[in-house]
């Protein structure tokens, strides 16, 4: 089913202050977008009752820090891979990470479905890349530390790749 409201931030804080945290249980159903290259209508609503809501990430796109000294960036997930390679290497980096759909995909969706690229043997897969990520959920926003791989204690990040790859609409 079509959404009845798209809804576009520009940013993190516009995702955090439209109403998708406080969307629980009002029997509205959320689903997110961005690339829209997905071919398993995981953005389709599937509800048939209540308000259908699409946050549509397109317009975040933005490479928000990036640390010379560590090799890591902090980017939006609205990101879209041409254009995020593009911006990288105008810095003298580049993400490596070359999926099939990387002309259309986006950082979000690469990271919903664990992506793997065309290098991904030299580069790995895309959570090999990953150090930490940032979540906005009904439930509230998660934020996993900036750390190096541990073996102690749960990884959150594998719990928001889970919950993302099940497919979790708000």
């Amino acid at each position: 089913m079509p959404p009845d409201l798209v809804i576009f931030p520009e940013s993190p804080c516009g995702v955090e202050k439209s109403d998708f945290p406080r969307r629980t249980n009002t029997g509205s159903a959320w689903s997110r977008l961005a690339g829209g290259t997905n071919i398993v209508g995981g953005v389709e609503h599937l509800a048939k009752d209540g308000m259908r809501v699409t946050l549509d990430l397109r317009r975040m796109t933005k490479i928000l820090d990036l640390d010379k000294g560590s090799w890591t960036a902090t980017i939006e997930g609205g990101a879209v891979g041409p254009q995020l390679e593009e911006d990288l290497v105008k810095l003298g980096y580049s993400l490596g990470h070359m999926p099939d759909s990387f002309e259309f995909s986006t950082l979000g969706g690469w990271l919903a479905t664990r992506s793997a690229g065309m290098q991904s043997d030299a580069h790995g897969k895309i959570e090999d890349m990953v150090v930490a990520m940032k979540m906005v959920s009904p439930a509230g926003t998660i934020e996993t530390r900036l750390t190096p791989k541990s073996s102690a204690g749960p990884d959150l990040d594998q719990v928001i790749w889970a919950l993302r790859h099940a497919g979790c609409n708000y």
